[in-house]
């Protein structure tokens, strides 16, 4: 079977049984989830380079002026805030502890997310009451 016929069959199965709502199920806690889960990981990512990175250029102690760190001189291209050199293994650090420590903060908002888009299509129970089913009570209706 070609994919363009499964998508467009698994569109039309979801229009059929779920109507247009059905296409965005999901859509509010995925939402919710993604706001702690981007928090978190560009806090880290942030934190660490900031941890272990050098100190910006020109700036000769960890304690400086604001004005030091942000806004140097007006140059060329009008006023450049001052920039960190970073080699790119302090990059791969950030991003694997960032992203390891997001998902193991947020992972029980993704299997409720996921149990809350596979439940019964018409059921009409509000999230936070499912929510806290499938925490306490491991369901799934």
């Amino acid at each position: 079977m070609h994919a363009g016929h499964i998508l467009t069959g698994t569109f039309r199965n979801i229009i059929q049984h779920d109507g247009f709502r059905g296409l965005y199920r999901g859509l509010g806690p995925t939402i919710l989830g993604y706001l702690p889960t981007w928090a978190i990981y560009f806090s880290v990512y942030d934190g660490i380079k900031t941890l272990f990175g050098e100190l910006p250029l020109g700036i000769d102690s960890p304690v400086a002026k604001s004005s030091e760190r942000l806004y140097p001189a007006p140059s060329a291209k009008g006023y450049q805030p001052i920039v960190r050199e970073h080699p790119w293994s302090l990059h791969i650090l950030s991003a694997m502890a960032a992203g390891a420590t997001s998902t193991i903060c947020t992972n029980p908002l993704w299997v409720i997310k996921t149990r809350f888009m596979v439940r019964a299509p018409l059921s009409r129970r509000p999230f936070t009451h499912m929510a806290l089913e499938y925490v306490l009570l491991d369901t799934i209706t």
